[in-house]
């Protein structure tokens, strides 16, 4: 599917009142077959495959059963006990020990692989393809009134409540796992009685859907994770460890957990943002009404993202593309609706299709909506991720945000974006440029340890924000030299972000650099930072895109698939996040695409909600057709 560039923007209520109006949207349904593809492989090195981890994707017969789009889910022509047998012969021709098996979404196994058992796999005519394990990563960096749906005649109303809104759908979350005592996940205990609410059966948890099917998920005790956490609401936890050393995996300590509780707090943030119940959420100096965009839907968590053993860095923390196939393999199977996917790398050059992509081939033949994260890698063009056409691919853009003023006198100030000023409304200091009261150009960013203490004491510091800077770590280095709070200036048209910092934080956008800079090197100036937008100046334009959010179009064997499909907001996004066992629930702002996906995940299930049947297809068409055009920076 090929969606214009002009449309890509800003997701409203019309996404989803397109498909719950009186007509059903499966009414006239159309008889296609099922789309089977053999997959492009990287051409070989000519020294021949190195030994390691691979994923073995076999030739599968071609498919000709029929289906109707919306109507019926597809049912593969090759058994999955006949893909097993396949997969054992090819596996025993060449001596190799399969390690697990995939033949629901996909044929194909995983298997640590000598350099002589990948040429001999390599060699094999059964074989489509053998693809290293690659590692992808968390692509981060409810939006209730944005999208329309709280308030009269919202969404939400519209479907009976907040409380009926994407009631009967299961929505798999492919992520960190999840910190099941987060209010936004409250639900009531599981009972043994069948009946319309979730219920236990033995090991398994039942839930009779919308659509006429069952969810049967299972709860999978661990590290500070026991099968009670799982509710009416969180109806399914599993964790899989593929492709991951546990010996470089981090521990309790730097907050992971060898089972599905949540080890970073990105899994629960995106859970909750696709269907969290409604709560109170507090960040910083600022407390907000939340809720899940669909808020009756069922959660079902798949682990598949771990933290390695330093927590100041994400260079160690991996998804390996094993674990996220056998996640989506598990999800179709339990039976979900909807796959969230706020995980991502580039398209390998020369990979047409690569594993990953076919699972979410399978998932989507099997009727299962999924939304994918864009990825965080712009400005520049052509580093999107998830490039697949059966997935919807999601952009970031720019919600309302908090706002707070710097003043500089009665008739100066600039508004920018600020969750934590404290509620008392004001404070203030002599306002110094980070260069002047630190190690020159190192200091110009905060850079760690680039400030010195004696000047910087008791200032409002101003630091420039420039490619990769982080907010956060600003404030960290203007709290440790003793400053009270900082102005983070962007360089360029970049949006605001707002977040949990260590000192009171204004971000003020580029068009305020010049005049900021020239009064803090002028005199002595005294700036005092007020709580909201006390000037006549208007709050940045929503929905505009975020600049790091990935651009299109596709590159290299996917160019000719224009990706991302729509945007949602990816901004600031207040919701759940990690917690360990016995400790209190929490909540923080994150953004980037990672937040924006789930936001499609929640609408495609308000939408199966009210027509259980409609196909991945039809939700996407009314998703990316109905969505209001981006705005630029300036508004227009």
């Amino acid at each position: 599917m090929v969606v214009a560039p002009g449309r890509i923007g800003r997701t409203t209520a019309a996404v989803v009142v397109a498909l719950i109006g009186a007509s059903p949207v499966a009414a006239a349904p159309v008889s296609v077959a099922p789309v089977s593809i053999a997959p492009l492989a990287v051409t070989p090195d000519a020294a021949g495959p190195a030994a390691g981890r691979y994923i073995v994707r076999l030739v599968d017969v071609a498919e000709t059963e029929t289906r109707r789009i919306g109507v019926e889910r597809s049912s593969p022509s090759v058994r999955a006990g006949e893909r097993r047998a396949r997969q054992h012969a090819v596996a025993d021709a060449a001596g190799v020990g399969i390690e697990r098996s995939f033949s629901l979404t996909m044929n194909g196994f995983t298997a640590e692989l000598s350099a002589a058992q990948a040429a001999a796999l390599r060699a094999d005519p059964r074989v489509a393809d053998l693809e290293p394990d690659r590692i992808s990563h968390v692509q981060a960096a409810p939006s209730a009134e944005a999208l329309n749906l709280s308030g009269y005649g919202g969404v939400w109303d519209r479907l009976g409540g907040a409380s009926a809104a994407g009631e009967g759908v299961v929505i798999g979350v492919l992520d960190s796992g999840i910190a099941p005592e987060n209010p936004s996940f409250a639900g009531d205990a599981l009972s043994s009685s069948p009946g319309d609410e979730p219920y236990r059966d033995g090991d398994e948890i039942v839930y009779r859907k919308a659509d006429g099917g069952e969810f049967r998920g299972r709860c999978e005790a661990g590290e500070q994770f026991d099968a009670d956490d799982c509710s009416q609401t969180l109806v399914g936890a599993r964790a899989f460890l593929d492709g991951i050393d546990t010996a470089e995996l981090g521990d309790a300590d730097v907050g992971e957990y060898r089972s599905p509780r949540d080890g970073s707090g990105h899994g629960s943030h995106t859970a909750a943002i696709a269907a969290g119940r409604p709560t109170t959420a507090r960040v910083a100096e600022q407390s907000q009404q939340i809720a899940g965009v669909a808020p009756a839907a069922k959660i079902a968590a798949y682990k598949v993202c771990w933290s390695g053993p330093d927590p100041s860095s994400t260079g160690d923390d991996a998804c390996p593309s094993s674990a996220i196939i056998a996640g989506v393999e598990q999800a179709v199977a339990d039976g979900v609706n909807v796959i969230n996917y706020s995980v991502g790398a580039p398209p390998e050059k020369g990979v047409a299709l690569s594993a990953v992509d076919e699972a979410f081939l399978g998932a989507s033949n099997a009727g299962v909506f999924v939304a994918a994260a864009a990825g965080n890698g712009g400005p520049r063009s052509g580093g999107v991720s998830n490039t697949a056409p059966w997935v919807t691919t999601v952009a970031a853009s720019v919600g309302e945000l908090d706002q707070a003023t710097v003043r500089l006198s009665p008739t100066q100030a600039m508004p920018g974006s600020s969750v934590s000023v404290p509620e008392s409304g004001t404070l203030s200091g002599p306002l110094q440029l980070a260069p002047f009261i630190g190690d020159g150009k190192r200091a110009i960013n905060c850079a760690p340890g680039s400030l010195r203490p004696d000047d910087t004491d008791g200032a409002v510091v101003v630091c420039e924000r420039r490619g990769s800077d982080s907010i956060e770590a600003m404030a960290d280095e203007v709290a440790r030299a003793g400053g009270v709070a900082l102005v983070a200036l962007n360089v360029d048209e970049r949006p605001t972000e707002v977040g949990e910092s260590a000192v009171p934080t204004v971000n003020l956008p580029v068009r305020y650099r010049t005049s900021m800079k020239r009064a803090a090197a002028q005199g002595d100036p005294v700036a005092t930072i007020e709580r909201g937008n006390t000037t006549s100046m208007p709050a940045p334009a929503p929905g505009t895109i975020r600049s790091d959010s990935s651009r299109g179009p596709a590159q290299g064997a996917a160019a000719d698939v224009l990706k991302p499909d729509v945007a949602a907001p990816g901004t600031g996004i207040f919701s759940a996040t990690a917690n360990a066992s016995g400790e209190r629930p929490a909540a923080a702002a994150m953004s980037g695409t990672s937040m924006a996906a789930p936001h499609i995940a929640g609408l495609a299930a308000l939408v199966l909600g009210r027509e259980p049947r409609t196909s991945p297809a039809a939700i996407k068409s009314a998703l990316v057709s109905t969505a209001d055009p981006a705005h630029r920076p300036d508004g227009d």
